[in-house]
């Protein structure tokens, strides 16, 4: 496998299928709010789980800012909390 196609072997793929049977973006629910917020993120993390890429997408997380990587939220990074305290205090 290529190197810069890691995602096309990646669980989640077929994003478009996994969106319209989720009814929301598992992945970004940014948007979502509560109990479905909850939702969409155990849908991701359930498929960051049966992911035969899963490292690459750990180590693509590290460049992301936002979303579900490798099973990880992104503020589930104690660092990246850090980084945003010192964005808000700059702010």
């Amino acid at each position: 496998m290529n190197d810069g196609y890691w995602r096309d072997e990646a669980a989640c793929k077929d994003w478009g299928a996994i969106y319209a049977a989720a009814g929301g973006d598992p992945f970004f629910p940014d948007e979502a709010r509560g109990d479905e917020r909850a939702r969409l993120v155990k849908i991701a993390k359930e498929i960051c789980d049966t992911c035969p890429v899963w490292a690459r997408c750990a180590t693509a997380r590290k460049r992301n800012d936002v979303g579900i990587w490798a099973g990880q939220e992104w503020t589930a990074n104690p660092l990246n909390k850090h980084a945003r305290s010192i964005r808000k205090e700059a702010a």
